[in-house]
């Protein structure tokens, strides 16, 4: 019987078989087929002890790639879940959006007289934002100047009666819904006095110069540029929802307003302002909340247009209303049903960055969207953004920036992303994974990866 040793050899010594390359690359001892020889060989180019210190320094190397794929693998797999309910999501909105499209020919005519800075000045004090992640407003405006105290407390003297209810918290003044078929049968007193004081206030002239706008530049009428360095495009104020629903809201009683007294083309034309506002939020802005609140100026004017139309009398002085699909999310649905690959949701994101028959809050969220799927690649997480996704932000820069501060707020957008010194919140598992891609940036010399651990936290 043979009984000649066999000698066992570590990962990643030379003149191993390939079958058996490809277990010694995970760390399996596997016998040596080249016998003895190989091991006289290996001796006689080496002293023992230097030999025994190279196994000590490949034992280690190997233990360290295990230790820092375990780091990896809870936080790849929340950056993935995050990512994926982040790009449903957008995809939501997406069509939400689009499923609107058709009632562009609603909008009011624009008026060239009306600049892109003014336009964005006016929006910025019709909807203000507060100073926060390092963002400078352009415009302060005391909370008592905004338009849902200002319009509150037109309505507050006045007490509406059970037949126009008043709306629940944001919006304190008659109910939106059907206020257009009310107002038609008929109002007390004291809801036409309602009615009548926010259909003439002041506030009116802002938001009909800002409907007929050709271009709205929202990022330079509301914060100072360049932007303070550090700052990171995630944190960015995008607006107050109680300002904004408030105008909307207050829109359906101003064509109600109208309507009470008969004026019907009047009361068109207020609505159709509304549902101009709602697309210039959905053109000009650079946030999903831009394009959501957008969406809803739209769906909610659109409705209101649609009990207008029905009131008698009217409908021989109104615009004929385009026909609007049922919405059906199937895009979204499609890519929850099929777990659509990554690299079926990285291209998609990139055909509508370069779309130019997109609205450009979908185009900049799908930029927005592009720099995420950097965080669920592992090679592109620990290694940065491919150059694929480099070239694509390259050409953002011109295509979706119009003014110098749409291109700087390009430019902070696709940024590498950090992460502040403060401590991470979550529950037990989320502050490790914060904790493990801390070690992996810190020991890859790459804050790419931690930086992107660190924003999934943060988004709720």
């Amino acid at each position: 019987m043979n009984t000649a040793p066999v000698v066992e050899r570590e990962a990643g010594v030379r003149g191993a078989p390939n079958g058996a390359d490809a277990w010694t690359r995970m760390g399996v001892r596997v016998p040596d087929t080249a016998g003895q020889a190989a091991a006289s060989t290996s001796s006689a180019h080496a002293p023992n002890g230097l030999s025994s210190w190279w196994g000590g320094v490949w034992r280690a190397a190997r233990y360290a790639a295990v230790g820092m794929t375990l780091l990896m693998a809870l936080p790849l797999g929340m950056l993935a879940l995050k990512q994926r309910n982040f790009l449903l999501e957008m995809s939501f909105v997406r069509e939400r959006v689009m499923q609107v499209d058709a009632l562009r020919a609603l909008r009011v005519p624009t008026n060239a007289a009306v600049t892109p800075e003014r336009a964005g000045d006016a929006l910025a004090r019709l909807f203000p934002v507060d100073a926060r992640g390092g963002f400078v407003p352009r415009h302060v405006i005391p909370k008592s100047e905004r338009p849902s105290q200002l319009l509150a407390a037109l309505v507050a003297p006045v007490e509406a009666d059970a037949n126009a209810k008043a709306e629940e918290a944001p919006w304190w003044g008659p109910k939106h819904e059907q206020i257009i078929r009310r107002a038609a049968a008929g109002v007390s007193p004291r809801e036409r006095e309602v009615l009548r004081r926010i259909a003439t206030a002041p506030l009116w002239q802002t938001v009909d110069m800002i409907a007929a706008a050709p271009s709205v530049d929202i990022v330079g009428g509301k914060f100072r540029t360049p932007f303070a360095p550090g700052v990171q495009s995630f944190a960015m104020p995008i607006g107050n929802h109680l300002d904004m629903k408030t105008v909307l809201y207050a829109s359906m009683s101003r064509a109600a307003h109208f309507v009470s007294r008969r004026e019907f083309g009047e009361a068109e034309l207020a609505l159709r302002r509304a549902l101009s506002i709602g697309f210039v939020l959905i053109d000009n802005g650079v946030t999903p909340f831009d394009a959501i609140m957008g969406r809803m100026f739209v769906g909610v004017s659109h409705k209101a247009l649609q009990e207008l139309a029905q009131i008698p009398g009217a409908k021989g002085v109104l615009m004929p209303l385009p026909p609007l699909a049922e919405f059906e999310p199937r895009r979204a649905n499609g890519l929850q049903a099929s777990g659509a690959s990554f690299e079926e949701v990285r291209a998609s994101e990139l055909r509508d960055i370069a779309n130019p028959s997109l609205p450009r809050t979908l185009r900049m969220s799908s930029l927005e969207a592009l720099q995420w799927s950097t965080c669920g690649s592992l090679r592109e997480a620990v290694l940065g953004p491919s150059a694929e996704v480099l070239a694509a932000n390259s050409a953002a820069i011109a295509s979706l920036g119009r003014t110098p501060a749409e291109r700087e707020y390009v430019r902070l957008l696709i940024r590498p992303r950090t992460f502040e010194a403060s401590a991470p919140h979550g529950s037990p598992v989320e502050l490790a994974a914060a904790g493990a891609a801390q070690m992996v940036s810190a020991v890859t010399g790459n804050p790419h990866f931690a930086a992107c651990t660190r924003v999934a936290l943060d988004m709720r």
